[in-house]
């Protein structure tokens, strides 16, 4: 019997250090997939760490572009307010400048309107000078002329004469608001006179 309990604890002890053994290398497989797996992540973290380092100075980037554009933007905005006004002020300047147009088409207008009817008035004078001078280029239509002036002349002083004869009775105050102790004036005025407060 102690044959056969020691062949018992030799087996066992065989079969333990079988299943230690199996054991041992299903342990060690594991960890070595563990170290597998770990290293992957541990390059899979490295890439990432890469991608956010990159992404960080892309966004770093961006930032900087950003503030370049926005004060891009903020100067192109006070050009354009600066345009704005310059072209308000060249638009003002351009209405004063077609208001004093549209008066210098209005004088213009007016002034050649008053020059053909100076050259109708010129063109009538010289006529009438030709005629006047045709007519008094002959004698006779000179006495003539002179006796019809005299006889208008003559005329005019018998008119002035008659009206010195017969003045026109002219009815009024005679300068005065009272006459003879009559008030010369139809209606009355009267006044009030009230203190100051």
């Amino acid at each position: 019997m102690k044959k056969s309990i020691v062949l018992i604890i030799i087996l066992g002890l065989i079969v333990l250090t079988g299943f230690s053994l199996s054991r041992y290398f299903y342990l060690q497989k594991a960890n070595l997939e563990l170290e597998r797996i770990i290293k992957e992540n541990k390059a899979k973290i490295d890439d990432l760490a890469n991608q956010l380092f990159v992404e960080n100075e892309l966004n770093e980037k961006l930032k900087q572009e950003k503030q370049l554009l926005s004060n891009e933007l903020k100067e192109l905005s006070q050009e354009l307010k600066q345009h704005e006004m310059e072209l308000s002020s060249a638009k003002d300047k351009l209405s004063h400048i077609q208001t004093k147009l549209n008066l210098l088409k209005k004088e213009n207008l007016y002034l050649s309107q008053l020059k053909a009817s100076f050259d109708v008035k010129m063109e009538q004078a010289n006529q009438e000078k030709a005629g006047l001078e045709a007519k008094f280029n002959s004698i006779e239509e000179l006495k003539k002329a002179i006796y019809d002036l005299k006889d208008k002349m003559r005329r005019e002083r018998l008119a002035a004469r008659k009206e010195s004869k017969n003045p026109q009775k002219v009815n009024g105050n005679k300068g005065y608001i009272i006459w003879r102790g009559q008030p010369t004036l139809k209606s009355k005025v009267r006044i009030e006179v009230t203190p100051a407060p």
